[in-house]
C-alpha cells in the first residue's frame, strides 16, 4: 500500500490523530505514540465526526482510525478526507476487529497504508507508524516540492 508524498508541516514534525470510539483504546494508543519523541504531536478523538472536525481545524500527517464506530465509521471518515485533498493524511491506518478480504479490498481502494487487527499492541502501532514516518521523510527528501 502506498504513502502519499505530503506533510502538513514544513519541518520534520509529524501530526498524528488516533480515532477510536473506545476512549481507553484511543488514549492508550495516543500515549504510546507520544513516547516516540518530540518529533510527533499526537491527538485522539472518540468519533469519526470529532476526528473530521479536528482535521478540518488542523490537518494531520498520519491517521489511525477504527473501522466500526457509530455515526461515522472509519471508511466514511477516510472517504470524506480523501475527497478533500488538503485534508487527506499522507498515511492512513485502519484498525478493525473484523479483518476480512472485503475490509482489505476497501482499505486498498481508500489508499490505506495498512489494516491492523485488534487488539492492537502499543509496540506494534509504534513500529508501523515509525516505518511510515521514515517513508514520509524519505519521500520529502527525495522530492521536497511534493511536501506542499
Amino acid at each position: 500500500m502506498e504513502i502519499r508524498q505530503k506533510l502538513s508541516t514544513g519541518d520534520s514534525r509529524f501530526k498524528i490523530l488516533v480515532v477510536d470510539d473506545h476512549p481507553n483504546t484511543a488514549h492508550m494508543l495516543a500515549r504510546a505514540l507520544s513516547r516516540l519523541g518530540s518529533h510527533v504531536e499526537v491527538t485522539s478523538a472518540t468519533s469519526g465526526l470529532e476526528a473530521l472536525q479536528r482535521v478540518e481545524e488542523e490537518p494531520v500527517d498520519i491517521l489511525i482510525t477504527d473501522l466500526m464506530m457509530p455515526e461515522m465509521n472509519g471508511v466514511e471518515l477516510i472517504e470524506t478526507l480523501n475527497n478533500q485533498p488538503s485534508l487527506s493524511p499522507a498515511a492512513i491506518f485502519l484498525l478493525t476487529a473484523y479483518d476480512s478480504a472485503v475490509v482489505r479490498i476497501s482499505a486498498e481502494t481508500l489508499h490505506v497504508k495498512e489494516v491492523i487487527a485488534k487488539p492492537v499492541h502499543p509496540e506494534w502501532i509504534c513500529e508501523v507508524v515509525t516505518r511510515a514516518m521514515d517513508e514520509l521523510k524519505q519521500s520529502k527528501t527525495a522530492s521536497p516540492e511534493a511536501a506542499v
